[in-house]
Formats: structure tokens, sequence, C-alpha cells
């Protein structure tokens, strides 16, 4: 059943799915109710698509992704950021080895709709006994699905609120060496940042044209690459899929995650006042519970580093990834 309107967005506007707002408050330094929207993730739904069609941002909200703020130029109130990943990783100060190699699941959702799908499920053990010295990670939605097949599977964590969930992916992908991925995702931006090389994998029919229109596998012909999307998808495979950190790719990371917006701790605290809920409550932000799980997570929070992240990737504008850029 569809929330009312009103209901909807209150928890569009208090929603910490994946302990973003957490990475944000923890930053800024502030405990401060604050009332606003998060973007989640690159969201790719919204890929080729108009302004008119984001209806999903209020005029509160925290945006990151170059491409949404082409989009969204006429809203009001809305701050434009870097992905509250990149304040993870550059907090994150856990000491991993970088021994692994990361299989990502494919998650059950609308697009894939799991059910018992032998021959992929086959295809996909197969693929992850290839791998040396392979960690497997599910949506922690998806944990038992995945094991009533015999798929052995770790998740960052049972609940996808907590408060030091992306401190978590970070350490993961740190740890990796190969992040193997099934579609072009959040995952990618992420895990390159890391350092990670990216592999993506085929899913054979888990996908289709008729499930998900806005995702192409390697069953896909490349004739049939048409819509933004699809456009999109097949950059990212031809510049990430099994290559090193190149000039493209660090372009594309600062595009994608808006890493020229980072912010010093001080900084995004003013930005964010701009959120401050005018209704005199307890904050959403519990230093008590929040801010000491995020603390006891081997962090280290030093702001005098983040030029390193702005200057990112090279100056000089890659015509070709800019002109597929325009399209979504």
């Amino acid at each position: 059943m569809l929330l009312p309107q009103t209901k909807l967005q209150a928890w569009k506007n208090n929603n910490s799915n994946y302990g973003l707002k957490e990475i944000l408050y923890y930053w800024a330094n502030t405990t401060r109710k604050k009332d606003f929207y998060c973007v989640p993730g690159v969201v790719k739904e919204n890929f080729g698509r108009g302004e008119v069609e984001l209806l999903v941002y209020s005029n509160r909200s925290y945006v990151w992704g170059d491409y949404l703020k082409r989009k969204l130029q006429s809203r009001e109130n809305i701050h434009y950021g870097c992905s509250p990943f990149v304040y993870s990783h550059i907090m994150n100060d856990v000491k991993v080895k970088r021994d692994k190699n990361t299989f990502i699941l494919p998650r059950s959702d609308s697009a894939t709709g799991l059910g018992d799908e032998k021959e992929i499920i086959q295809h996909i053990k197969t693929l992850i006994n290839s791998i040396d010295n392979c960690q497997v990670y599910s949506y922690p939605l998806d944990k038992k699905y995945w094991e009533d097949h015999g798929v052995d599977a770790k998740i960052i964590s049972e609940k996808i609120n907590d408060p030091t969930w992306q401190l978590k992916v970070d350490t993961v992908f740190r740890s990796s060496k190969r992040v193997y991925l099934p579609i072009v995702c959040s995952d990618v931006f992420y895990a390159s940042l890391c350092g990670c090389t990216i592999n993506f994998y085929d899913c054979l029919d888990l996908y289709t044209k008729e499930s998900c229109p806005n995702i192409i596998t390697n069953s896909y012909a490349k004739s049939e690459l048409k819509n933004p999307f699809h456009i999109f998808d097949s950059l990212i495979r031809d510049i990430y899929d099994g290559q090193q950190n190149s000039s493209e790719i660090e372009y594309l990371n600062s595009k994608m995650l808006s890493l020229k917006n980072i912010q010093s701790r001080e900084e995004l605290n003013q930005s964010l006042s701009r959120f401050d809920s005018p209704i005199r409550v307890k904050s959403c932000f519990d230093f008590e519970m929040c801010g000491s799980m995020i603390h006891d997570f081997q962090i280290e929070v030093n702001d005098q580093n983040i030029d390193q992240y702005r200057n990112y990737s090279s100056s000089d504008e890659i015509r070709e990834i800019d002109k597929i850029l325009e399209l979504i």
C-alpha cells in the first residue's frame, strides 16, 4: 500500500539507511536535529530523465553526483556535496591487508525477482569457485536466499540503518584486490576510490530487457544499446572492467562522487545548518549511540588532507566522457 504523500516525504527526510546521514553528522560535528533527504547512491533510475521526473527529492536535500546538479538547478534549499562515502573513506583508519577478492551477489529486487533459477545459481557458484581467496557478500535481506541455495555469503550488517555501514563497506574494499559486480552501481565508484580493480561478471538472463530495461549484461548485443543508461553502462564497463587506475577512471570517480565538493568539517557544519529543524526535539543523531559506534571504529577525523580529493581527477575535461555524462 502506498503511503500518503506527507508520510512518505517524512519517511524520506528522516531516513538514515546505509548510515549516510550519520557520517555527515559525525564529520560536521553536529547533533542538531536536521530535516532533509540524502541521495542514497548514483540512482541509475534517474539516468536519461528530466528534472520533472525527479519528484523523489524534496526541496530539502543533500545531493551528490554532478549529473544531478545539472537536473536540479531550479530547486531551492538543496546542498550539493560529495558522496558521504568519501568522508567515511577519509576517516577510516582501520588497518587491513589487501589480500582478498570480493564477489558481490546480485540483489533481489523488482529487476531480478530471484527465484529458483538453478542454471543461474550454478553459474554464479562456478564463478565464485574460480576466484582465489574470495569473500562473498550479499544484501542483508538476501542472505537466507543464497544460503538456502548453497552459497555461503557475508553481509555488511544485519541492519541497513547501521551508522557504521559506510565504514564497513570501505573496510571490505580496502581489503580487496578485485571486486566482482553484476551491474554498474555505486559500488563501482566506491571500490575504485579504495584502489580496487573492478570486474563485471555475467548473470546470464537474471537481468532481462523485460524485467529491467535500464540494465545490460554481457548477454545484450552492443547494437541494442540505445537509451542513455545503456550508453553510460557501456562506457563504465569499457573503462573500468579489469583495468588499473587511469585518468578516465579518476575523472569518472570525481564526477560520480562529486569529489570537488568535499568540505572541511566546519564548512559542512555550516552547509547542513540550512536543514536545521524548527521543531525542538531530541537530535536524530545520538552521539551516545551512533557517535560512539562510529568513534569506536578506528577512525581518525582530520580534514587537513581533503585537497587531495578535490584535486583527485585531471583538471582537463575528457570531452568524450563529458558528452555521455550530458546524456544522463
